[in-house]
């Protein structure tokens, strides 16, 4: 069972440059920013990553809005496991049920949704986009 003192929300390279060329990123954002609202009311932390931001921009700032505080783990990997600091931020959180939301499913989302896997998180959930 999922519960809120086990579970994080994984925000994968929601960023500006990517949102341009993605389908339905109005209803994406829309989404995403339900899904911060429930899970800060729910005192669930809420880890952001970005893909080479120098080149694809920052967050969404309608997403960066709602995380106050919040300083986005920078990545040139594809999957977020190959990034120390995200590990590292993962750990701190202490939490092994993930619940990821993204952009780049085919890439970044799979391939850190496999990573995790692999790493013995015991819940991984992807919300496919067509979902949101």
């Amino acid at each position: 069972m999922i519960t809120p003192k086990k579970t994080l929300l994984l925000i994968i390279d929601v960023q500006e440059r990517l949102a341009r060329s993605v389908v339905h990123t109005v209803a994406l954002e829309i989404n995403i920013k339900k899904l911060i609202r429930s899970f800060r009311a729910l005192d669930v932390p809420v880890l952001v990553t970005e893909q080479y931001p120098k080149g694809l921009g920052p967050t969404l700032s309608s997403l960066g809005e709602l995380l106050p505080g919040t300083i986005p783990v920078e990545k040139i990997a594809f999957s977020c496991c190959g990034t120390s600091h995200f590990m590292e931020s993962l750990r701190l959180c202490n939490r092994n049920d993930i619940l990821i939301v993204g952009m780049e499913a085919h890439i970044c989302v799979y391939q850190t949704a496999v990573g995790l896997f692999q790493k013995r998180c015991r819940y991984l959930f992807t919300i496919p986009h067509r979902w949101l």
